[in-house]
């Protein structure tokens, strides 16, 4: 009965039922809710206790959900593993595990009136008045997969870690370090900046074909051509062998017979019901709909628990066991009578019909085509794979190979990146799987016979030569020679500027006043911390440290990107240690790294008694 309530809560009928589960289960954090039983697999074990995919893929879910504001709604499990996202989830379960092996060597216990009360209090199993109903606690266990054994399991482990950790939240952030951390990050800073842009100096003499020429050779790490290689392939491509298979049309209509069920639909029934947890309430509802009343009103007069669901389009075993029959036998539009089930007492209207439907095989035979010609190149493509591995290993040449195998040899130049020298990719199938093998052998090494990484081919490659780097010819790069020219000679116009400046304020002069004799003009910055916060003007990184360093009326000078930036110090503004919210939020901040630090160790204890393994290869699977 269990294994079919939880095939039949993938239904429509039972969505929102599940729905209140899941964030009442998400509130509380509980990751093991939907784990697998039934997977051999884990993605790692702690001690004894094992995490298995199902969990690890529901927390990156829920983690990644959490993300998405941020980093955009097309934010992919790929970028979530390049981030590292993963590596946090899997931790935290892993820690999790740890902390509840911890709390079990304590010899810790919650007894049985504190779990029943932590049960009662949760608010996704109270009726409409506001009251724990245990008809919906049950309901929902069931469409969950849970006995009541099980789930009180859950929660006595919850609540015994969270006893077991309860010591890190008596941690208390001393007034003076609050204080002290609101003085020093709070403090600001306000400056008059000069900023020297070196794209608005064009006054400058241009250069000599000569002067090129010598910037060309004497900074010619900007002009480098990278190392590049030549190497030989030789493709098997599954696409390509399938396109040279052919398939009898007996075996297409053999095919076509043995799979008939994936091509046939059964008829579908457009539902809406009455669901309701009470059976005098289902008798009142069928009461008002026997003198003529609508669905919808007999549910409004039946009581607050009655509810009309449009639950949509379902086949015959896509219903409750109980529901099949009455449903594929009522009339259309004719409610049925009462009918009882696990999920409580169902009306059911049948509101519009679709025949069954068989696609004929003309319809599929294109793609029964496509499936067989792909199996049996596969086939094909392993079996050559073996024989060029032979043929290679025999000491059989490139050529020697493709003649005996039918195939073609490939070549091309590419640098470490996989482009070629016009900047384009190498137009070699599985081209980008092949950079790697090129670049981490040499000349005359033994290549296996390597796999693509989308699985539908195999590559063999030889390393036939090894252009090192090189000096690119100037015709080849005059413009960017020329370009580079410029911004380098407005780069050291600049620094001298700025170091005029810097003179004249050192003198004595006022920074305002020195910018003006050489055509400049000052700002004055908002007050801004040591983070930046504030700041309207852009500042170099080492000029905002610096702000923290010099005394008011002192200068100093940076270089940021695309400009110098000169500076004098005009006020320092202390922090205002009297606000208690800048306070509270400081002791926050303590508390929530001492917190951190001390689960962190205390994770790291009791990894010393208790083996960690993370299965990396599961993870990439499940990824």
């Amino acid at each position: 009965m269990l294994d079919f309530l939880r095939r039949s809560a993938s239904g429509i009928i039972v969505k929102t039922l599940l729905g209140l589960l899941i964030l009442s289960f998400a509130a509380w954090g509980i990751g093991d809710v939907f784990r697998s039983k039934a997977g051999r697999q884990v993605v790692a074990s702690v001690g004894e206790i094992d995490i298995l995919p199902a969990e690890f893929t529901t927390e990156l879910s829920r983690e990644m959900d959490r993300l998405k504001p941020i980093l955009g709604q097309d934010f992919t499990t790929e970028q979530a593993k390049l981030l590292g996202i993963g590596n946090g989830v899997i931790e935290r379960l892993v820690n999790t595990r740890l902390f509840d092996l911890g709390a079990h060597d304590l010899g810790l216990g919650i007894s049985d009136g504190v779990v029943l009360s932590e049960i009662r209090r949760t608010p996704d199993f109270f009726n409409d008045q506001g009251q724990f109903d245990r008809f919906i606690f049950d309901q929902l266990l069931r469409n969950a997969g849970f006995t009541e054994d099980s789930y009180v399991a859950l929660i006595r482990r919850n609540l015994m870690r969270t006893q077991y950790l309860s010591p890190a939240n008596d941690v208390e952030v001393p007034t003076v370090m609050a204080r002290l951390l609101v003085e020093f990050g709070d403090e600001q800073r306000v400056m008059e900046t000069v900023r020297i842009d070196h794209a608005h100096l064009t006054n400058l003499s241009p250069p000599t074909n000569d002067d090129l020429m010598a910037f060309h050779k004497d900074n010619s790490q900007f002009f480098m051509a990278p190392e590049t290689r030549r190497f030989s392939a030789l493709v098997l491509n599954s696409d390509d062998i399938a396109k040279n298979i052919d398939v009898s049309d007996d075996e297409l209509m053999a095919t076509y017979d043995d799979r008939i069920d994936e091509f046939e639909t059964g008829e579908r029934r457009k539902l809406k019901q009455i669901l309701v947890s009470q059976e005098a309430d289902i008798k009142k509802a069928q009461a008002l709909l026997s003198s003529g009343k609508s669905l919808g009103e007999a549910a409004t007069a039946a009581g607050a628990n009655a509810n009309v669901l449009d639950i949509g389009f379902f086949e015959r075993t896509q219903l409750l066991a109980e529901l099949q029959d009455p449903v594929f036998s009522a009339a259309l539009n004719t409610p049925t009578q009462p009918i009882k089930s696990v999920l409580g007492w169902h009306i059911i209207e049948v509101v519009e019909t679709k025949a069954a439907t068989t696609k004929g095989f003309a319809e599929v035979s294109k793609d029964i085509a496509t499936g067989l010609k792909a199996e049996r190149a596969l086939d094909v493509m392993f079996e050559m794979s073996t024989q060029l591995e032979d043929l290679l290993a025999g000491g059989a040449t490139f050529e020697e190979a493709a003649r005996e195998l039918g195939l073609s040899v490939s070549s091309a130049e590419i640098d470490a990146t996989g482009r070629t020298l016009a900047g384009k990719f190498a137009d070699v199938e599985f081209a980008s799987d092949m950079v790697t093998p090129v670049f981490v052998n040499t000349i005359g090494d033994d290549i296996p016979v390597l796999e693509s990484t989308d699985g539908k081919g195999f590559f063999a490659v030889r390393i036939d030569d090894i252009f090192a780097p090189s000096l690119k010819p100037f015709a080849e790069v005059s413009v960017a020679v020329e370009a580079r020219f410029k911004a380098d000679g407005q780069s050291t116009r600049a620094a001298k500027l700025a170091e005029t400046l810097m003179q004249s304020v050192q003198g004595g002069k006022n920074l305002s006043d020195a910018a003006k004799t050489l055509g400049l003009t000052s700002k004055i910055t908002q007050p801004f911390n040591r983070e930046g916060a504030g700041l309207k003007l852009p500042l170099p990184t080492n000029m905002l440290n610096d702000a923290f360093r010099i005394k008011v009326g002192d200068s100093t000078s940076a270089t940021g990107t695309g400009a110098h930036v000169v500076a004098t110090l005009k006020e320092i503004r202390p922090a205002n240690t009297s606000d208690q919210g800048a306070l509270d939020a400081a002791s926050g901040q303590v508390l929530n790294q001492l917190r951190s630090d001390l689960l962190d160790q205390l994770s790291a204890a009791l990894r010393l008694k208790h083996t960690v393994s993370i299965n990396r290869a599961v993870l990439d699977d499940v990824y």
